[in-house]
């Protein structure tokens, strides 16, 4: 039920709230008891059976189990958070678990590329004129194995013409070398990456833009907000969030005006998680999205956050006119301001 309509079905007042979500506690409270009772009719039952039905009847349970987990997998949606799909397939172990990591924080983990050393730089060229669309499948795994135990700043140079490769194995591995490094050579390779047409390898590119930061990076992951697939579009948003402050607050409002309405959805929930009065027209202009969620999904965070139900934005943008003032940057209630009367809400 959405909020805006629990609002009016309990009064419209936080008492009413309060009271409806009392009633559906005890609701639930008699569910678990009638549960918890069938539960151990169950057990008992269990104890009546042989060894041999026991037996039978837990390979049942056991298939049943992994039939409901596939269902759930295959009407998996990603919204807000990491994309479903396992690009660890392009990863080797001896990387760090990139979501482990915070933002800017790739060099720290001690994946540097070190500048000006002949030696490093020698076995690198040599690589680099090895590279490139014409080697099998298995001489470019073998490339991309030596190549990664050499710390070169020419790493991305090679990386970059493996992107050629037929095989986007190849293309994913070339990638997932650059993982953890804090690199500017790394920014033009990812995108060249998001351009690819294997999804496994763009996810990989939008990986590497965990390290980075800046107007760069920041608009690589805009790029990825666009993408065709949606995992690559939730992926940008989540690795977007991990940045500073400023950095987050772009890539987040990007998303916000994004033309997919999964990207809307999970960007009004990060604006959530991080209260601003920045943050409130994107919410307005949001009730009036073409997908019901997402203006439902509006409607109802504005009610939550203000305790005001707004039938329309023009009526949500007059009210947050006259009454922005009194709150602070955050979005708390200053009541201490002059009280402004209340226009346009019910």
């Amino acid at each position: 039920m959405a909020i805006s309509r629990f609002f009016r079905l309990s009064g419209c007042t936080p008492a009413g709230l309060v009271r409806a979500l009392l009633l559906l506690g005890g609701c639930l409270s008699l569910v678990s008891c009638g549960d918890k009772a069938g539960d151990e009719s169950a057990a008992e039952a269990k104890k009546s059976l042989t060894l041999d039905e026991r037996r039978s009847q837990a390979e049942q349970d056991a298939a049943d189990e992994a039939d409901e987990a596939d269902e759930a997998g295959r009407h998996r949606r990603p919204r807000g958070g990491p994309p479903g799909r396992e690009i660890a397939r392009f990863r080797r172990g001896k990387y760090v678990d990139i979501q482990a990591l915070g933002p800017g924080k790739g060099a720290a983990a001690g994946r540097v590329l070190v500048s000006g050393d002949t030696a490093l730089d020698s076995r690198m060229s040599e690589l680099i004129a090895k590279a490139g669309p014409q080697l099998s499948k298995q001489e470019g795994l073998a490339l991309i194995a030596e190549a990664s135990e050499i710390p070169s700043d020419k790493l991305p140079t090679l990386v970059d013409r493996l992107l050629s490769h037929a095989d986007p194995e190849v293309r994913g591995r070339a990638l997932a070398a650059l993982e953890g490094v804090d690199h500017p050579g790394v920014l033009p390779v990812v995108g060249r990456a998001l351009g690819d047409g294997d999804v496994d390898v763009r996810l990989m590119g939008v990986e590497l833009l965990r390290y980075a930061s800046g107007d760069e990076a920041e608009g690589l992951l805009t790029r990825g907000l666009s993408d065709a697939d949606a995992n690559v579009r939730q992926l940008s948003l989540h690795v977007g969030t991990d940045y500073p402050p400023a950095g987050r607050d772009r890539v987040v409002k990007s998303a916000a005006e994004s033309a997919h309405a999964d990207v809307v959805a999970a960007a009004l929930i990060a604006m959530e998680a991080d209260p601003n009065k920045t943050n409130v027209p994107y919410f307005i202009r949001a009730m009036n999205h073409s997908n019901a969620d997402v203006s439902e999904q509006a409607r109802d965070a504005l009610a939550l956050t203000f305790h005001e139900i707004f039938e329309s934005p023009a009526q949500a943008e007059a009210w947050w006119a006259a009454n922005q003032h009194r709150y602070s940057p955050n979005l708390v209630l200053d009541v201490l301001a002059d009280e402004v009367p209340k226009t346009g809400a019910k």
